[in-house]
């Protein structure tokens, strides 16, 4: 029967049938030829990501690099043609039918290999931006990625341990009580006491570099594109350089663990009781198995309106500090990385961090209090002092149109019919400002919204949209302290461009 139904499709749709059999033949040749190349050395990848050694590696693998280029086309191109047709005639308004194409895409993503899987458990917590059954889809991929077998498991183990693990850990079992999109984890004994071994998926280096290398490229020409038909001066290759680093830093067990001991550190001291970090156990660490103190409770997300509620109240302050004081903060906290455990906020997965320096976490807490007071022409000062604008940019006109986004965006707060009441609006003059002047993101920045907007994104997700929480005014009191305490301390690097603003904060 299979056999007929594939007759009939082929002789009803013959260049169906010959887009299929270019694309077999495509993907054979690039098959062959990449057989003959030299194996990928992955001992011969940089430590540290350095795009010009990585680039170097892959350059003498073309039909490796072509294989993969083949892979991802055919993999991605079809389902986003297809999804855009079915919402450009409206086949996208129920929620069965975005539930099926978000079902679509994590398996593509899924597919698609870590990389990719990491950008889906991004877009899991941004209701914003995807409806509620895409995020249910999504969310799969912080809990349940395609796990690997034991053999390869046990393969990396004994290469980290230089022993059997059953001969380290008790309770040995094949089975992962979870997987994530580099590694996944099982939960042993070791010294009597529970703990999780996080053990990398095999061939990873390879794998990651290469999808980094590709993407890279396509960053430089969507960057030159960009560049001409705009002003926006958006360093595409630097946002993802700066991405890649984060994302291969996670390759590296070792840096992981340190990250994780110098934010238990400290979160005792400054948190203690109310956000918990768990020990790095270093005697059977290695890059590529770490093991930590084993920790109980649900996710964030899964708990009730009440808890979420308070707690990402927790964890907004939690990740002020760390932004404006530690200037080194988590930067891939997904729902799967946020834990519950006796009213405390559990934070796990320290592989990607990002570090500010002192400046920017200084202007970063002016820029909270002048945003939320709606004085904006400071916030302009801000924005120039940031990085985001060149000093000589056109003050007046930049504001006319930027003061009308920041009103109608801080309005809405989290209140989800007023954003998507406002979102035409606000994108068209987005797209006006991106346009028409050369703004720029530093290259921090996007990785602080991203995890400031999951804490926000948790949160109106269990209260439905409701209102009940606003990111911005939940910052605002770590902002107003610490452009404060500058004030008090009179910070040689902002006290000059504080000075307008100190009246107004004495008054608060």
């Amino acid at each position: 029967m299979r056999t007929l139904h594939l007759f009939r499709v082929i002789r009803n749709r013959p260049r169906l049938c010959t887009a299929a059999a270019v694309a077999a033949s495509g993907s054979t040749a690039c098959a062959i030829c990449s057989f003959f190349e030299k194996d990928a050395d992955v001992d011969a990848l940089p430590l540290i990501y350095d795009f010009q050694a990585i680039a170097a590696h892959w350059q003498l693998r073309p039909w490796a690099v072509h294989r993969r280029r083949f892979e991802l086309t055919c993999c991605f191109v079809p389902f986003f043609a297809r999804s855009f047709w079915t919402w450009y005639f409206g086949g996208l308004s129920e929620p069965g039918a975005q539930a099926a194409c978000a079902a679509e895409l994590r398996s593509l993503l899924e597919e698609g290999g870590p990389t990719f899987i990491k950008l889906g458990q991004a877009l899991s917590s941004r209701p914003d931006l995807l409806p509620p059954p895409a995020l249910r889809e999504l969310q799969l991929l912080c809990d349940a990625c395609p796990s690997f077998e034991w053999n390869l498991a046990k393969e990396v183990l004994l290469e980290g341990l230089l022993a059997e693990p059953e001969s380290v850990f008790s309770g040995v079992v094949a089975t992962p009580v979870s997987a994530a999109s580099l590694g996944q984890v099982y939960q042993w004994e070791y010294k009597g006491r529970q703990v999780a071994v996080k053990v990398q998926r095999p061939d990873l280096r390879r794998q990651v570099s290469l999808d980094l290398y590709i993407i890279r490229l396509l960053a430089k020409r969507v960057r030159w594109i960009i560049h001409t038909i705009t002003n926006q001066r958006t360093d595409h290759v630097m946002l993802i350089d700066v991405w890649a680093g984060g994302t291969w830093s996670e390759l590296n067990y070792i840096a992981e663990g340190k990250n994780q001991d110098e934010f238990r550190d400290a979160m005792d001291q400054l948190m203690p009781g109310r956000v918990y970090v768990p020990r790095v156990i270093w005697e059977v660490s290695s890059p590529k198995v770490l093991v930590t103190e084993w920790v109980d409770g649900p996710k964030l997300a899964a708990c009730s309106p009440n808890v979420v509620k308070k707690l990402v109240g927790v964890g907004i302050e939690c990740f002020c500090l760390q932004l404006l004081e530690l200037g080194i903060f988590h930067s891939d906290p997904h729902p799967g990385n946020i834990l519950v455990r006796d009213d405390q906020l559990v934070l796990i997965d320290f592989g990607l961090v990002a570090r500010i320096e002192k400046p920017d976490m200084n202007r970063l807490a002016l820029a909270t209090v002048h945003l939320i007071r709606g004085d904006h022409i400071r916030l302009f000062d801000d924005i120039v002092a940031l990085g985001f604008l060149p000093p000589d940019s056109d003050r007046e006109a930049i504001l006319g149109v930027l003061s009308h986004v920041l009103d109608l965006t801080v309005q809405a707060g989290s209140d989800m019919r007023s954003r998507v009441k406002n979102f035409k609006t606000v994108s068209d003059d987005l797209n006006q400002i991106f346009f028409e002047f050369p703004f720029q993101v530093p290259p921090y920045f996007a990785l602080i919204t991203r995890a400031l907007l999951t804490l926000e994104g948790i949160a109106l997700e269990a209260m439905d949209g409701s209102g009940g929480f606003d990111i911005f005014q939940a910052s605002y009191p770590y902002a107003l302290k610490h452009a404060k305490d500058l004030l008090l301390k009179g910070d040689p690097a902002t006290s000059a461009s504080m000075a307008a603003t100190a009246l107004a904060l004495k008054a608060l």
